[in-house]
């Protein structure tokens, strides 16, 4: 899953919130090395949008629109789409089977907006530490 959450530069009352989870379908080759393993893959990335909202306080109201709807939002760059396809690689790294670190990169396919006149795609880059028990 991803969980994006942002300020509009120079409007201080304006702040967005974008949920959406992701499913990797990556192939992979592993280089064994004894004590360190290190894994190259790539693959395409299937991004499901879960909520998209822009936020607007100003005086005594808020007002939040759904960029996934056509609700006449001031914010939108059009109506948002839900789904996004975009294709990835990176490099891993497990030490003593143990430890584990990654960066992965991904580059959107799928244009996000229903503008006219305009494109929005979303490109990613992962970085991760992990441990496995």
């Amino acid at each position: 899953a991803s969980f994006m959450f942002a300020k509009v530069k120079n409007w201080d009352h304006v702040t967005s919130r974008d949920v959406a989870l992701n499913i990797p379908v990556d192939v992979a080759y592993t280089f064994d090395l004894g004590v360190v393993a290190l894994r190259a893959f790539a693959g395409p990335t299937v991004q499901v949008g879960l909520v998209n909202n822009v936020v607007y306080r100003g005086g005594n109201s808020t007002h939040s629109y759904n960029m996934y709807a056509d609700n006449e939002n001031p914010y939108a760059l059009g109506t948002r789409t839900r789904l996004n396809v975009s294709l990835g690689f990176g490099a891993a790294a497990v030490v003593f089977d143990k430890l584990t670190a990654h960066v992965r990169y991904d580059l959107g396919l799928v244009n996000l907006t229903t503008a006219q006149y305009t494109k929005l795609f979303r490109n990613t880059l992962q970085i991760g530490v992990g441990y496995i028990f």
